[in-house]
Protein backbone atom coordinates (compact mmCIF):
# COMPACT_ATOMS: atom_id res chain seq x y z
CA UNK A 1 0.00 0.00 0.00
CA UNK A 2 1.36 3.40 -1.03
CA UNK A 3 0.90 6.21 1.44
CA UNK A 4 0.63 9.64 -0.15
CA UNK A 5 1.22 12.57 2.16
CA UNK A 6 -1.87 14.74 2.50
CA UNK A 7 -0.06 17.77 1.08
CA UNK A 8 0.88 15.90 -2.15
CA UNK A 9 -2.66 14.61 -2.51
CA UNK A 10 -4.00 18.15 -2.09
CA UNK A 11 -1.53 19.53 -4.66
CA UNK A 12 -2.48 16.81 -7.12
CA UNK A 13 -6.17 17.52 -6.60
CA UNK A 14 -5.64 21.26 -7.13
CA UNK A 15 -3.57 20.61 -10.27
CA UNK A 16 -6.30 18.41 -11.73
CA UNK A 17 -8.97 20.94 -10.75
CA UNK A 18 -7.07 23.90 -12.23
CA UNK A 19 -6.01 22.11 -15.43
CA UNK A 20 -9.39 22.46 -17.20
CA UNK A 21 -9.55 26.20 -16.45
CA UNK A 22 -6.00 26.64 -17.75
CA UNK A 23 -6.88 24.74 -20.94
CA UNK A 24 -10.13 26.70 -21.24
CA UNK A 25 -8.23 29.97 -20.85
CA UNK A 26 -5.77 28.95 -23.59
CA UNK A 27 -8.67 27.91 -25.83
CA UNK A 28 -10.40 31.26 -25.26
CA UNK A 29 -7.15 33.10 -26.06
CA UNK A 30 -6.70 31.12 -29.27
CA UNK A 31 -10.33 31.74 -30.25
CA UNK A 32 -9.85 35.49 -29.68
CA UNK A 33 -6.65 35.43 -31.77
CA UNK A 34 -8.45 33.55 -34.54
CA UNK A 35 -11.28 36.08 -34.50
CA UNK A 36 -8.75 38.94 -34.69
CA UNK A 37 -7.00 37.31 -37.66
CA UNK A 38 -10.33 36.87 -39.48
CA UNK A 39 -11.12 40.55 -38.89
CA UNK A 40 -7.74 41.56 -40.31
CA UNK A 41 -8.31 39.38 -43.38
CA UNK A 42 -11.77 40.88 -43.89
CA UNK A 43 -10.18 44.33 -43.66
CA UNK A 44 -7.57 43.35 -46.28
CA UNK A 45 -4.80 43.69 -43.68
CA UNK A 46 -3.24 40.41 -44.74
CA UNK A 47 0.33 41.08 -43.60
CA UNK A 48 -0.93 41.79 -40.08
CA UNK A 49 -2.86 38.50 -40.03
CA UNK A 50 0.20 36.41 -40.96
CA UNK A 51 1.95 36.43 -37.54
CA UNK A 52 -1.33 35.69 -35.78
CA UNK A 53 -1.98 32.68 -38.02
CA UNK A 54 1.64 31.56 -37.54
CA UNK A 55 1.07 31.58 -33.77
CA UNK A 56 -2.22 29.70 -34.14
CA UNK A 57 -0.68 27.07 -36.43
CA UNK A 58 2.13 26.58 -33.93
CA UNK A 59 -0.39 26.16 -31.09
CA UNK A 60 -2.66 23.83 -33.11
CA UNK A 61 -0.34 22.12 -35.64
CA UNK A 62 -2.87 19.60 -36.96
CA UNK A 63 -5.47 22.20 -37.91
CA UNK A 64 -5.49 22.40 -41.71
CA UNK A 65 -8.06 25.20 -41.67
CA UNK A 66 -5.65 27.46 -39.80
CA UNK A 67 -2.79 26.39 -42.08
CA UNK A 68 -4.90 27.25 -45.13
CA UNK A 69 -5.73 30.64 -43.60
CA UNK A 70 -2.03 31.27 -42.96
CA UNK A 71 -1.21 30.41 -46.57
CA UNK A 72 -4.02 32.64 -47.87
CA UNK A 73 -2.83 35.53 -45.69
CA UNK A 74 0.73 35.08 -46.94
CA UNK A 75 -0.30 34.84 -50.59
CA UNK A 76 -2.56 37.89 -50.35
CA UNK A 77 0.14 39.81 -48.47
CA UNK A 78 2.41 39.40 -51.49
CA UNK A 79 4.39 36.47 -50.09
CA UNK A 80 3.53 33.66 -52.55
CA UNK A 81 6.82 31.82 -52.01
CA UNK A 82 6.10 31.50 -48.27
CA UNK A 83 2.52 30.40 -48.95
CA UNK A 84 3.33 27.55 -51.35
CA UNK A 85 4.65 25.04 -48.76
CA UNK A 86 1.62 25.72 -46.58
CA UNK A 87 -0.82 25.16 -49.46
CA UNK A 88 1.04 21.96 -50.31
CA UNK A 89 0.82 20.78 -46.68
CA UNK A 90 -2.95 21.37 -46.71
CA UNK A 91 -3.25 19.41 -49.96
CA UNK A 92 -1.37 16.44 -48.48
CA UNK A 93 -4.14 16.13 -45.90
CA UNK A 94 -7.02 17.37 -48.06
CA UNK A 95 -6.09 16.67 -51.69
CA UNK A 96 -9.44 17.93 -52.98
CA UNK A 97 -9.38 21.29 -51.21
CA UNK A 98 -10.52 23.64 -53.97
CA UNK A 99 -9.35 26.81 -52.16
CA UNK A 100 -5.88 25.30 -51.64
CA UNK A 101 -5.63 24.09 -55.26
CA UNK A 102 -6.68 27.45 -56.71
CA UNK A 103 -4.54 29.48 -54.33
CA UNK A 104 -1.50 27.28 -54.85
CA UNK A 105 -1.93 27.82 -58.58
CA UNK A 106 -2.27 31.58 -58.11
CA UNK A 107 0.92 31.65 -56.02
CA UNK A 108 2.75 29.66 -58.70
CA UNK A 109 1.54 32.04 -61.40
CA UNK A 110 2.65 35.05 -59.36
CA UNK A 111 6.14 33.52 -59.24
CA UNK A 112 6.15 32.88 -63.00
CA UNK A 113 5.95 29.12 -62.41
CA UNK A 114 3.18 28.49 -64.93
CA UNK A 115 4.20 24.91 -65.59
CA UNK A 116 3.78 24.05 -61.91
CA UNK A 117 0.35 25.70 -61.80
CA UNK A 118 -1.14 23.50 -64.53
CA UNK A 119 -1.65 20.24 -62.58
CA UNK A 120 -3.42 21.80 -59.58
CA UNK A 121 -5.58 23.88 -61.93
CA UNK A 122 -6.61 20.81 -63.90
CA UNK A 123 -7.52 19.05 -60.65
CA UNK A 124 -9.50 22.10 -59.50
CA UNK A 125 -11.42 22.12 -62.78
CA UNK A 126 -12.21 18.41 -62.37
CA UNK A 127 -13.70 19.26 -58.99
CA UNK A 128 -15.51 22.37 -60.28
CA UNK A 129 -15.89 22.12 -64.09
CA UNK A 130 -17.78 25.42 -64.40
CA UNK A 131 -15.20 27.53 -62.58
CA UNK A 132 -14.43 30.14 -65.24
CA UNK A 133 -11.63 31.70 -63.19
CA UNK A 134 -9.84 28.36 -62.91
CA UNK A 135 -10.25 27.67 -66.63
CA UNK A 136 -8.94 31.14 -67.45
CA UNK A 137 -5.94 30.70 -65.16
CA UNK A 138 -5.26 27.32 -66.73
CA UNK A 139 -5.48 28.72 -70.25
CA UNK A 140 -3.05 31.49 -69.34
CA UNK A 141 -0.63 29.02 -67.72
CA UNK A 142 -0.82 26.78 -70.79
CA UNK A 143 -0.20 29.76 -73.06
CA UNK A 144 2.80 30.76 -70.95
CA UNK A 145 4.13 27.23 -71.40
CA UNK A 146 3.62 27.44 -75.21
CA UNK A 147 0.78 24.90 -75.14
CA UNK A 148 -1.11 27.03 -77.63
CA UNK A 149 -3.60 24.43 -78.91
CA UNK A 150 -4.58 23.34 -75.40
CA UNK A 151 -4.86 26.96 -74.25
CA UNK A 152 -7.02 27.80 -77.28
CA UNK A 153 -9.39 24.93 -76.43
CA UNK A 154 -9.71 26.23 -72.86
CA UNK A 155 -10.35 29.79 -74.06
CA UNK A 156 -13.07 28.38 -76.36
CA UNK A 157 -14.61 26.65 -73.33
CA UNK A 158 -14.78 29.97 -71.54
CA UNK A 159 -16.40 31.62 -74.56
CA UNK A 160 -18.97 28.81 -74.88
CA UNK A 161 -19.77 28.92 -71.18
CA UNK A 162 -20.30 32.69 -71.35
CA UNK A 163 -22.56 32.45 -74.40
Amino acid sequence: MVVVPARLALQAALFVALLPSKILSQTEDLAAESHRARELMAGTRFAEAVPIYEKLVKALPGNTGLLLNLALAEEMAGQPAQAIPHFEAVLKVQPDSLPALLSLSMARLQLNQSGEAIAPLRKAIKLDPKNLNAIGMLAQAELDEKLVDVAAADYRKITEMNA
